[in-house]
């Protein structure tokens, strides 16, 4: 075993700052390998998720036809929600069928309470991460999305949408593009939480060896 698969062991205490920087030296060392496995997953997802996005830039002229008020108030949290449930369950079958090829695995999800700072902390700077990371590599798509939200809210009005006849097909191509790599920004989150599971269980194996031999 070399010095870099060592460094990348899970079964190490360590910091933070540590979990996160091996967290995605790992993701990146392997995602060939991870993308062999997963690909299938995260084109589903995209197809999902990009058929989502297009009915969001709908929502507007859609609820402008409701009778119901209520369906009317609801729907763009319907969507949002809809959305949401979907990126979960990608994330956990993507991130169940990494953990179950990997040689290293955390015994078990559960994280002391004592150790809540170091979660936060940690979800923190992933969040901010992920964040960036989709903004810079799906502007184009969030710059569509405005603009037929903008267009469909001018149609509400009267107005002339100015929009080409194929724009809902590059609507669902332009999104689920987006979402396939959306999908891989999502999974790269998950590696930094798995060095910390591996973090906590070894503070908490070498803190129960140092309780029993006094």
């Amino acid at each position: 075993m070399d010095k870099d698969t060592k460094d990348l062991g899970l079964f190490r205490i360590r910091s933070v700052g540590a979990c996160v920087r091996d967290g995605y030296r790992l993701y990146l060392d392997r995602f060939r390998k991870y993308f062999r496995s997963t690909w299938l997953i995260a084109a589903v997802y995209a197809v999902l998720a990009g058929l989502i996005v297009t009915m969001t830039t709908s929502v507007l002229p859609i609820r402008q036809t409701l009778e119901n008020e209520t369906l009317q108030r609801y729907l763009p949290l319907a969507l949002a929600l809809l959305y949401v449930a979907v990126t979960i369950a990608m994330l956990f079958v993507m991130g169940h069928r990494l953990l179950k090829r990997s040689d290293e695995k955390p015994k078990s999800a559960w994280i002391p309470p004592r150790y809540a700072g170091s979660v936060l902390l940690l979800l923190l700077v992933v969040v901010i991460v992920t964040i960036v990371l989709a903004l810079l590599t799906e502007l184009p798509a969030f710059i569509l999305l405005a603009a037929g939200m903008v267009s469909q809210a001018g149609a509400m009005r009267g107005d002339p949408t100015g929009m080409p006849d194929y724009m809902l097909w590059m609507n669902i191509v332009v999104f689920t593009l987006a979402g396939f790599i959306r999908a891989y920004i999502y999974l790269s989150a998950l590696f930094p939480l798995y060095f910390l599971y591996g973090s906590v269980e070894t503070q908490e194996r070498e803190r129960n060896e140092l309780v029993n031999s006094l």
